[in-house]
């Protein structure tokens, strides 16, 4: 839907450029002087045809050659911004809202230019003279043309009867309850119209074709609320139905009506997420969605799991970028060739429209789903962020704690899982084309955290665990710089001596770490230069930068700033610090003093940490517990880990599994319980030195305790 508000609006331009992608030019036409709407195609005896709805008239396009296409005629007819096309055996049927009526066109003379035409106006039972008509639809299972927003009947679906003559519509009646109709979609006389002002998509049964005062109709489900509430067309694709609101950052939506009592949104996705663009008609042929976007072009989505939808294809035919109704209107897909065709409503820099044909290379996503649970207790986690690192793949789990993304691109990636007060989840996957990968994470908890001090440094003595950087950095002694005198560290210039890095450190069993420090800067002059602490989690074949400190926002010079970090795991049994400077020249200096590094030990409720049977344990003595008075040890264990507990009659089944510092499980099994006194012996002698985390689980009673093994 376009109105004439339209050309008021402006345009925000947004720094976004679409990379065209899986799509390649064949050819563009322009049309002097006139600007375009919808497109539609035909095919018969072997030759391909664009039907190009022009401001003055359609215009039929041989593109049998998509490199060199050829205008046959023009089909001239009432002036207007607003022309749609849809076929019916071998005749066009043309809408517009410049007025008079319906234009039926012949297209069975093709490849020749003297096409016979035909304009319906209305006539026995029809309400009133047809004049302008927004959108049209052919139920070609049927040979019923649908009609909407037309002068008729306040703009409601209207439905003709084509069996008798296709060029002479017989009026049946209109769909009433919902209102307006902007457009819609037809198969085998079930509805699914768009009523743009309400929001609202109806499915509708029009089988019956007559009616008490010509409203016919039998509606089959609660209208469905589009996302935006301003629903502008659909489309059927098996059991699943795709709507598009044609708004500011609007979405391609996708309904499960397989439950018509039940429906329900599955996905939905933007071409160019946070650009303003509009999006306007979609269509669906072999699992994929064609879809016209106005500014940003068209978009090729793979909705083959349309609970996972996957951009894999898309082409820019407007340069321009932002919001407004420029660029493509329509896009047609259904040519045998597999070409497809799109109208510009004018060009980037033209007020003339154009014609493109473009072929796609038809490729699958790739599909990641999976599970979010927390490794305490098993229950799902919602709200994660879900993502691959280095691209902008990325899903946030829901109630139940699944997520679906996908992308494009096939390969090894990075995938993690981030969530407040959960220690962040990384694997390596890959993921192929067409190939669903399954990634379930378990995130362990870091709220029931307990810091212990790795190491304190103050420098009066030695570099400690630290190590001189070379010629850039020196441990000084001078009073005025250090916080504990008379010693500190000083870091100068910008070169790759100007660091202190620690020796590889142990922080395995850490699920995050604070690094607190004294320090006062001089000379620094200018918002390039500053200094930062860095990590590697590899003994430092790389690091990255954990926190960034900045001339006249961190600190000024000579004014002393006592400062932690919070790092968030997971680490290694090989991490290593560094402080590194980033200034000009030997006189910009940054004096470092009283370094404490600390690490998170989580202490789950029922931890214990001696090296005998001990019950510092969940004691789960409430009634609704089926094994209580629990005991293990020893812990730190090399071997075998000892749980000692007290069933209950109703205790029947105890799942206990080992898992490490990312959720990984690397042990699990199934202990049947006896009445009374239990004594269960896990062997953890296979496991790698560590800390672990094990999980006791029945059916009324959870319990969980961190776990460190030594060899």
């Amino acid at each position: 839907m376009r109105s004439f508000f339209f050309l008021c609006c402006w345009q925000f331009a947004v720094s976004i450029f679409a990379q065209n992608v899986n799509v390649t030019f064949l050819s563009k036409t322009t049309y002097t002087g006139q600007t375009l709407s919808n497109i539609w195609g035909y095919a018969a005896g072997g030759r391909e045809y664009a039907l190009v709805g022009a401001k003055n008239g359609m215009i039929v396009m041989d593109v049998t050659n998509p490199a060199a296409p050829v205008q046959i005629v023009q089909i001239s007819g009432a002036s207007s911004q607003w022309r749609e096309i849809k076929t019916y055996q071998h005749y066009a049927y043309v809408a517009t809202e410049g007025g008079g009526g319906l234009q039926i066109v012949d297209l069975s003379p093709l490849p020749g230019a003297s096409l016979p035409v035909y304009t319906y106006t209305g006539g026995g039972t029809t309400p009133a003279t047809l004049n302008t008509i927004h959108a049209l639809q052919v139920d070609e299972a049927k040979g019923f043309l649908y009609l909407y927003g037309s002068n008729l009947v306040g703009g409601r679906a209207c439905v003709f009867d084509l069996n008798q003559n296709p060029t002479a519509p017989v009026y049946k009646g209109y769909y009433n309850p919902v209102g307006y109709a902007h457009d819609g979609y037809v198969n085998n006389d079930t509805m699914y119209a768009g009523h743009i002002y309400a929001g609202l998509v109806s499915v509708v049964d029009m089988t019956v074709k007559t009616g008490a005062n010509d409203q016919i109709g039998v509606t089959l489900a609660t209208p469905i609320s589009t996302p935006l509430a301003f629903s502008h067309n659909t489309w059927r694709y098996g059991n699943t139905l795709f709507t598009t609101d044609e708004r500011p950052n609007s979405t391609l939506a996708a309904y499960d009506i397989s439950d018509l009592s039940n429906i329900t949104l599955l996905d939905q996705i933007q071409s160019n997420p946070g650009s303003n663009s509009y999006v306007h008609n979609t269509y669906i042929r072999n699992g994929y969605a064609i879809t016209s976007w106005y500014v940003d072009g068209f978009t090729i989505v793979d909705v083959s799991r349309p609970a996972n939808l996957v951009q894999v294809g898309n082409y820019d035919t407007y340069s321009n970028t932002g919001t407004g109704f420029n660029g493509a209107w329509g896009v047609y897909p259904f040519l045998p060739s597999g070409n497809i065709l799109v109208s510009n409503i004018s060009g980037t820099s033209t007020t003339d429209g154009e014609m493109w044909v473009l072929a796609p290379n038809i490729q699958r996503g790739c599909y990641i789903e999976g599970l979010i649970t927390d490794a305490v207790t098993g229950n799902p986690v919602a709200g994660a962020t879900v993502q691959l690192l280095g691209t902008a793949t990325s899903n946030n789990s829901n109630a139940f704690g699944n997520y679906k993304m996908g992308q494009l691109q096939s390969g090894a990636y990075t995938f993690q899982v981030t969530k407040s007060g959960y220690n962040p989840y990384t694997q390596t996957i890959s993921i192929s084309n067409g190939v669903l990968t399954t990634v379930n994470a378990a995130l362990t908890p870091t709220s029931a955290c307990s810091y212990v001090q790795h190491n304190s440094e103050n420098f009066e003595n030695a570099w400690g665990i630290w190590t001189d950087g070379g010629a850039d950095c020196a441990r000084i002694n001078n009073a005025t710089y250090a916080n504990s005198v008379p010693y500190s560290i000083q870091l100068r210039d910008n070169t790759s001596t100007s660091v202190m890095t620690t020796t590889s450190q142990n922080c395995a069993s850490y699920s995050e770490m604070k690094v607190s420090f004294s320090y006062i800067a001089l000379s620094f002059d200018n918002s390039n230069e500053d200094f930062w602490l860095q990590i590697s989690t590899n003994g430092g074949s790389s690091y990255s930068t954990v926190a960034d400190f900045n001339y006249s926002i961190e600190f000024t010079n000579g004014v002393r700033k006592n400062t932690t970090v919070t790092i968030p795991g997971p680490f290694t049994s090989n991490t290593r610090f560094r402080f590194r400077a980033d200034a000009s020249a030997d006189d910009d200096v940054v004096y470092i003093d009283d370094v404490v590094i600390s690490g998170c030990q989580n202490s789950f409720t029922g931890g214990g940490g001696e090296n005998v049977i001990s019950d510092e344990s969940n004691k789960l003595k409430e009634s609704a517990s089926d094994i209580v008075e629990i005991k293990t040890g020893p812990n730190p264990v090399s071997d075998f880990y000892m749980v000692q507990f007290q069933a209950k009659a109703d205790a029947a089944q105890l799942d206990y599994l080992i898992m490490d510092m990312t959720g990984r499980v690397v042990l699990q099994n199934v202990y049947t319980c006896n009445e009374g006194y239990n004594l269960l012996n896990i062997d953890v002698h296979d496991l790698e030195k560590g800390t672990y985390i094990l999980s006791l689980r029945t059916d009324k009673s959870r319990f969980a305790q961190k776990l460190i093994l030594e060899k």
